[in-house]
């Protein structure tokens, strides 16, 4: 089913998915999860959880963004199209097939044949057909009169408005009115190029040129080509057949892919792909060539002149790295930027990533005229990876940051487990919000409270042996048995005093060890995993003291011990700071963590001081 039959009649977001004519897994997936409506889908994509819908990959996301971003453009383009019906057509001077087709539903003006024209809506006239499609434009190509100039059919009043020479100044005026509004619908760019200079300049220059040379320059800008998907027709209507678009779409589109890679998924060998290539690259690129190089009028007749390609990149780029790849399609989509393709060879095809294939292709080439600005380059690669909603500034960042922050987020992870972004963005001097799209560039995803983990955690990962965080977690469930969480992170508070990282609070801190396959029962975690950490001397001391005289020691108890052993009163008090294995319950007493104790217990190690 083509796209103009898609959107024949308005639909409402009460139908159902079946009349978005999606694929067969695109519509299978949403259905599973329990989507039957329009409204439900476009509901999904505004709050961004399209991607979600188990099922669903990248391509599925771009098929359903861009099907819904048709129907709005469409509906709304069919609409505007069709208003007044007042005024004559007479002097356009068409043949009586054409003027017929466009009398019979109501179009009477020249500005309603342009809107139609502008908007793709002319293939949709019933008796229109490539022929008459092809007279008109080229009608208006050579004629463009305002509404307000009075109207006469008469043939020779005709004739004499077309004579270049003499072109009044109302033409020129309202065909500047038409590239203004062009350029603030975002049909067009004003440094988009054409004969070798950007629009601004020939604008610029149309009041102190003769009007014939103003009219020419004017009309080429205007008639030339209404939207991308008419330029790359022209483009690919230059191949020989359509494998040839297959094999670009591979080797430039969205995954490029190497010539081995294509040859095996279309079942050619290496050197055919490789061979096929070059013809694309020959044929395409000399063409645009030609057209990049062509200084006047002549040069350019019969071509398009790409200014609405052009156009697209330079929205891109104003765009700048806040842009998603998603908002971007949707802003030239909705402005009619895009267009329909005419012809059914295309159908089913994405015009976005035709145009990007073109690109990509002429840039291996070294022809700059259809550059993908970086911000653009940025969200392709996110699309990759099937991230079509993420800010060009994330992968941007990916791929600048420097690697001393790099480092600093890996001993975070190393020390506390997680990445607390407060703490974080005050280390690196960056704003809060800076710090966590960072953070999501390199793979990070948000737990609660500021607090980060990597995204990809392997079920049992190993863990480094300089790895303080888990050591400490390990070390403690061997020898301590299963603890509360408010130990845990106590435990480990003591052990990163030394350091300058945070620790997560309780409820981070559940989710952390929970991740990383600690078990929990009832409210006490554990480890069932082995386990090569060793107890220090200090620590065998001090052990050994609490399973001889109780689960309370008191300080000059365990001093007496350390002095039997000839160890050091220090190293008595930094084992009992830093070692997550103990700790204080009242001045001077001291418990191993997980062990029960009781008021007599207490009791006794405090009588044991005198």
């Amino acid at each position: 089913m083509s796209n103009h039959t898609l959107f024949s009649r308005q639909l409402s977001k009460e139908d159902s998915i079946g009349n978005l004519n999606l694929s067969i897994r695109s519509t299978n997936a949403l259905k599973r999860s329990g989507i039957k409506t329009i409204g439900e889908v476009i509901d999904l994509v505004e709050l961004g959880l399209i991607g979600t819908i188990h099922g669903l990959g990248k391509k599925c996301i771009l098929e359903i963004d861009n099907c819904l971003s048709q129907l709005k453009s469409g509906g709304e383009a069919k609409k505007k199209s069709l208003e007044g019906t007042t005024l004559r057509i007479g002097q356009l001077n068409l043949s009586n097939r054409s003027f017929n087709g466009l009398r019979n539903i109501g179009v009477k003006t020249v500005s309603e044949v342009v809107k139609l024209v502008e908007s793709g809506e002319i293939q949709d006239i019933l008796g229109l057909g490539s022929k008459s499609i092809s007279e008109i434009k080229d009608k208006l190509a050579k004629i463009e009169i305002n509404d307000s100039i009075e109207v006469d059919t008469n043939p020779d009043v005709a004739s004499s408005l077309m004579n270049l020479e003499g072109i009044p100044d109302q033409v020129i005026s309202w065909q500047l009115q038409l590239v203004s509004k062009q350029l603030s619908m975002e049909l067009l760019h004003e440094h988009a190029n054409i004969m070798d200079r950007p629009l601004n300049d020939w604008l610029a220059e149309v009041g102190t040129i003769e009007n014939y040379k103003a009219y020419e320059v004017l009309a080429q800008i205007l008639s030339s080509s209404l939207n991308i998907s008419e330029e790359i027709e022209y483009l690919l209507n230059l191949l020989p057949g359509q494998h040839y678009l297959l094999v670009m779409l591979l080797r430039y589109g969205f995954e490029r892919k190497t010539l081995g890679q294509i040859g095996k998924e279309l079942e050619y060998t290496r050197e055919r792909i490789r061979q096929l290539d070059n013809e694309l690259k020959e044929k395409l690129c000399g063409e645009v060539n030609a057209i990049v190089e062509a200084k006047s009028i002549k040069n350019l007749k019969g071509r398009p002149t790409l200014l609405r390609m052009q156009s697209s990149l330079l929205i891109a780029g104003d765009m700048g790295l806040d842009m998603s790849y998603h908002q971007w399609a949707q802003r030239i989509r909705s402005s009619g930027l895009v267009g329909n393709w005419k012809s059914e060879n295309y159908l089913g095809k994405d015009v976005v990533e035709v145009m990007v294939a073109i690109c990509n292709l002429l840039a291996d080439q070294s022809i700059r005229c259809l550059q993908i600005p970086l911000s653009l380059q940025y969200t392709l690669q996110l699309v990759n990876a099937g991230q079509p909603y993420a800010p060009a500034k994330i992968q941007h960042v990916h791929e600048t940051l420097p690697d001393d922050i790099k480092k600093l987020i890996n001993r975070h992870i190393n020390h506390s487990g997680g990445v607390y972004a407060i703490w974080l963005s005050q280390e690196i001097g960056r704003e809060l919000e800076d710090t966590k799209i960072i953070l999501r560039a390199l793979g990070y995803k948000m737990l609660s409270k500021d607090w980060f983990i990597p995204r990809v955690i392997k079920q049992t990962p190993i863990i480094p042996k300089n790895h303080v965080f888990h050591k400490g977690l390990r070390k403690m469930f061997f020898y301590c048995g299963p603890v509360s969480i408010d130990d845990v992170c106590s435990g480990l508070q003591q052990v990163l005093s030394r350091s300058e990282f945070p620790v997560p609070p309780p409820d981070v801190m559940q989710k952390i060890i929970r991740i990383y396959d600690y078990k929990c029962k009832g409210e006490l975690y554990y480890w069932e995993g082995v386990s090569d950490e060793t107890l220090s001397t200090s620590e065998t001391v001090i052990m050994n003291c609490v399973d001889q005289i109780g689960p309370v020691v008191h300080r000059s108890e365990l001093v007496h011990a350390f002095k039997e052993c000839n160890l050091s009163v220090s190293s008595l008090s930094a084992t009992l700071n830093f070692s997550p294995l103990f700790k204080k319950i009242e001045l001077a007493l001291y418990t191993v963590r997980g062990r029960s104790i009781s008021y007599h217990d207490i009791e006794r190690a405090k009588f044991s001081r005198d």
